[in-house]
């Protein structure tokens, strides 16, 4: 065999197989999938609502799905009855759009078919105030929200003077309470923040990961811990953030910005709250 035939037998076999893997391995052709479409048997049975925490003035689009008996999902956003829980803190409007008003915690609900979703965030904002959000099955928080701001009957305690700064070996620490009163009376609704740096780092300033449950801490961690009356983790991980801090003369601080999320007892539901004071 000359190299001129061979180089004839080798196009004419690569050509053959060329053809033949076309035709074995072409692609079925791709069907779309049917879109759901309820019929009067469906029954929703449940919504589910998507959204983020916003700053005062911001907006963001949330979304609602629907659930059905025949276990499908579908996007109802448009079709929904949008409302929040309180106006003066968040507004949302007929197709979704949610926009922070004031700094605190509110609850934006989707009702659709009977069902109702819910989906509580925080809104920031200047002022004085604590709020919180805590996910369904969330042991510390038992999946609600709140926000106090300071007023005639709430102090933020330490808050209304200044709070101090405590070292330690293990760092900086700052502890922030509130508490509700009625009228001139002490309610007994206590609200307690307390965050530590590791050694040699100032509490005041910075992002602070994977903290662990004040004052159990190992050293080289943060700590972090927050109390509902009286009600706090055994165990703790989280992160909380320093955005803005200002000190006055000896250990004080009379102006702070801080958010903070944290899993309690093992969990994986989140509590996320937010402290301001002196903006």
């Amino acid at each position: 065999m000359t190299l001129a035939s061979r180089s004839a037998w080798t196009w004419r076999v690569v050509a053959g197989c060329t053809a033949v893997i076309v035709a074995a391995c072409a692609p079925d052709p791709v069907t779309a999938p049917t879109p759901f479409v309820p019929t009067s048997q469906s029954i929703v049975t449940g919504v589910a609502v998507q959204g983020v925490d916003l700053g005062a003035g911001a907006s963001a689009p949330f979304v609602a799905t629907a659930r059905f008996n025949e276990g499908a999902d579908q996007n109802v956003t448009n079709h929904v009855q949008w409302t929040s829980s309180e106006s003066s803190v968040a507004t949302v409007g007929p197709t979704g759009v949610v926009t922070g008003v004031a700094p605190g915690a509110v609850e934006i609900r989707a009702t659709y078919g009977g069902a109702i979703g819910r989906f509580a965030i925080l809104v920031s904002g200047v002022g004085d105030y604590l709020a919180y959000v805590s996910e369904l099955g969330d042991p510390l928080g038992l999946g609600t929200f709140d926000y106090v701001r300071e007023n005639s009957t709430f102090s933020l305690g330490q808050i209304s003077g200044p709070s101090w700064i405590f070292s330690s070996p293990k760092g900086e620490r700052l502890t922030v309470t509130g508490f509700r009163q009625a009228g001139a009376s002490f309610s007994g609704e206590v609200y307690s923040l307390t965050m530590q740096s590791t050694p040699g780092r100032s509490v005041l300033a910075g992002t602070f990961e994977n903290a662990e449950l004040y004052p159990n801490q190992p050293d080289s961690v943060p700590g972090l811990e927050f109390r509902i009356n009286n009600r706090g983790c055994t165990t703790a991980r989280g992160r909380f953030v320093v955005r803005e801090a200002q000190t006055v003369p000896v250990n004080g601080v009379s102006r702070l910005h801080a958010t903070f999320q944290i899993r309690c007892n093992g969990r994986p539901e989140m509590l996320r709250g937010e402290v301001s004071y002196g903006r």
